[in-house]
């Protein structure tokens, strides 16, 4: 729930919308298993963040777990300079997947 929050705190801070799907049951966001999600996203012309699972079978999804968002938004120190950098990195991410369009 951590990483969502993070994430969607990033997007909200650039006025852009985004929906957040959570793979266990909570109180912030809405539940969906992968392979529900996957069925319902995975032929959409949508930019996906989720994990590398679900990267192999949607073609514009991004695996976050590899582009160090874990550390990079949601370390205690220095959170501008951790926020910045991993907000960069994702965005340079979904930069390129609207290039390949």
């Amino acid at each position: 729930i951590d990483h969502l929050m993070a994430i969607k705190s990033l997007f909200n801070t650039m006025n852009i919308p985004i929906q957040c799907y959570a793979t266990h049951k909570n109180q912030h966001f809405p539940f969906f298993s992968l392979t529900e999600f996957i069925d319902q996203y995975a032929s959409q012309n949508v930019i996906i963040l989720s994990n590398e699972r679900v990267q192999k079978y949607c073609k514009k999804a991004i695996a976050v777990e590899y582009l160090g968002l874990d550390y990079q938004l949601l370390i205690p120190n220095d959170t501008d300079y951790s926020l910045k950098e991993g907000g960069y990195l994702l965005l340079k991410q979904i930069i390129n997947l609207i290039l390949l369009q």
